[in-house]
């Protein structure tokens, strides 16, 4: 399969050049249209990943449009699940600052943490203190 040399993920594509880049990615993960699921298209785009992994100039071109291909399916994918259209443009810095309720869940994780380790501290000095009891009492005898 030929790479052409324009974007596979340009969202400004007319019906008829998504429909051929639908047909490109589908034949070059050698898949087909109708049994078309995300299991079989990871196994694929995994596969072909480490096939052309590598540092030339080629390989990268490669994992390329790999990449591009997978999208493509990927939106075809979410589209038959209803699920909203990626826009690959958009900053993804939104995203990367926690919600309150992610921030509540790690202060609370946090927590649990701290009170697991002072656990594990008060029955290590338990312990300890324990065996030099039983040290003393040793010692005597």
């Amino acid at each position: 399969v030929q790479c052409n040399n324009h974007d596979y993920t340009n969202k400004t594509q007319t019906p008829q050049q998504q429909d051929a880049s639908l047909r490109a990615a589908l034949d070059f993960f050698e898949l087909d249209s109708t049994t078309l699921d995300r299991e079989s298209l990871k196994k694929k785009f995994r596969r072909y990943s480490l096939l052309h992994h590598g540092t030339t100039e080629e390989s990268k071109q490669e994992i390329q449009k790999v990449n591009n291909f997978y999208n493509i399916l990927n939106d075809e994918l979410d589209a038959r699940e209803g699920l909203p259209h990626d826009d690959y443009t958009k900053d993804d810095d939104e995203s990367k600052e926690p919600t309150k309720q992610q921030e509540t869940q790690q202060k609370n994780k946090q927590r649990k943490q701290a009170k697991k380790r002072q656990r594990r501290r008060r029955r290590r000095n338990e312990t300890n203190v324990e065996t030099e009891m039983d040290q003393e009492t040793q010692q005597k005898n």
